[in-house]
């Protein structure tokens, strides 16, 4: 019998040490950092290292910063190429709905619909890759840390096996993360309204609570992402190097 995906474990390991905030506000630091974000990646992939393989249930140390950046290097570069379509996607659809507006009302009226048409086939399609990346991404960051080479995260025969083999674990992930990723946005969201109507103050901690909920969302998928990993290899899960 297939192991569950324990989301509740997930919850609540970054609460497990007195100093998790620190930690968890490095990560949430550097994640808006571009090029240092590459680091956050490498925390990510060295958490569910440690829980796939049952060590230390205590948040990983900073310590060089460079080990990180090294270590999520690799995957960070494939979650880029991954999305590259989708922001295309986007940057068409904004372009199209630029060019829609420009031409209402003008002798190039009748070229509205084709823009119209356009900006929304490229909106639906981008919002249906971002979806089928988002079920397969724990894959791919499975297999990265099965094998740790950028070349792994485009092995779509040995990525598409752990799917079909596991697909439960996997969409339980996937099912996981979108419904925290709901929860704190309703949270969040509301939050950063309210306080955006406290002057100076507002516009301090307006970014503070989205940095805290990506840094939420990140310490909960390394964490689901190693117990995906454990069910994918199982007792091989053991030979993964440190």
């Amino acid at each position: 019998m297939t192991e569950a995906i324990r989301f509740g474990d997930a919850v609540r390991y970054p609460f497990r040490e007195q100093g998790w905030a620190a930690k968890a506000g490095i990560l949430a630091l550097l994640s808006f950092i571009p090029v240092l974000n590459i680091a956050a990646v490498g925390y990510e992939v060295e958490i569910a290292r440690r829980v796939a393989k049952g060590e230390s249930s205590l948040l990983p140390a900073w310590g060089d910063l460079a080990v990180h950046f090294r270590r999520g290097i690799g995957l960070a570069i494939a979650r880029y190429i991954y999305f590259l379509p989708i922001l295309m996607l986007m940057a068409l659809a904004f372009v199209a709905a630029s060019a829609t507006l420009f031409t209402i009302d003008t002798r190039y009226e009748a070229w509205s619909w084709v823009f119209g048409l356009a900006c929304g086939g490229g909106i639906l399609l981008g919002v249906v890759f971002g979806l089928v990346f988002s079920v397969v991404s724990p894959a791919v960051t499975v297999r990265y840390l099965e094998i740790g080479t950028l070349a792994a995260c485009f092995d779509f025969p040995a990525i598409w096996g752990h799917v079909r083999l596991h697909p439960k674990p996997h969409l339980a992930v996937f099912g996981w993360i979108l419904a925290l990723s709901l929860i704190l946005g309703l949270l969040v969201g509301p939050a950063s309204v309210f306080l955006g109507f406290i002057p100076c103050l507002g516009t301090l901690i307006y970014p503070l609570l989205y940095a805290a909920m990506i840094s939420a969302l990140l310490l909960v998928l390394a964490h689901l992402e190693g117990q995906l990993l454990r069910i994918v290899l199982g007792s091989a899960v053991l030979s993964l190097p440190a």
